[in-house]
């Protein structure tokens, strides 16, 4: 009978605050997070989807007596208003002239994507791994445009019209409601 192995995930603690808010360990700076997983000798398919800890240090704030007053937020204030996420759009026939020729329905709701993806959230705001990468290379360089808020799932509707012929046509259109958002 195999002996079932254990994967457990555990971080180095002997690092210790000190007065200046800095980690120390042996009266140098430290910055030691590592996540431990065991067993080390997992198969590398295994490892891709180990954690991902991203760390970003201004080297002018690791220096306490040249510390400047800033703001506790390195990147723009966003609020859970203007993070992406869908919004309500009803699109009426009639209000584009189209109640003509469109039999049904008299509208749908059709709904869109708005709003901020900043880089502290992108992991939970459905991103993709590339968004998550631009907008870090944004905060790197700003002239790399940010991440930008899109449909990431969209469904179909019916409709029954009227062709030019005056034949009674039912098609399906696909991607025309916004069910998700996401960053992209």
């Amino acid at each position: 009978m195999r002996k079932k192995q254990e994967t457990k995930s555990s971080w180095d603690r002997r690092a210790r605050c000190s007065p200046s808010g800095l980690a120390r360990y042996d009266k140098e700076p430290l910055l030691n997070l590592e996540p431990c997983l065991a067993p080390r000798d997992r198969p590398r398919q295994q490892s891709l989807h180990a954690s991902l800890l991203v760390v970003t240090l201004n080297p002018e704030q690791c220096h306490p007596s040249s510390r400047k007053r800033r703001e506790a937020i390195l990147f723009p204030k966003a609020s859970c208003q203007n993070l992406c996420h869908r919004h309500q759009l009803f699109i009426n026939f009639q209000d584009l002239g189209w109640h003509k020729w469109i039999i049904a329905p008299k509208g749908f709701m059709a709904n869109y994507c708005h709003g901020d993806c900043p880089f502290s959230l992108t992991t939970s705001l459905n991103s993709s791994n590339y968004a998550f990468l631009q907008a870090l290379m944004h905060a790197v360089d700003p002239e790399i445009p940010q991440a930008v808020c899109i449909p990431t799932k969209l469904s179909p509707i019916s409709m029954l019209y009227q062709d030019n012929d005056d034949n009674v046509i039912l098609r399906h259109y696909e991607d025309m409601v916004v069910d998700e958002c996401g960053c992209g």
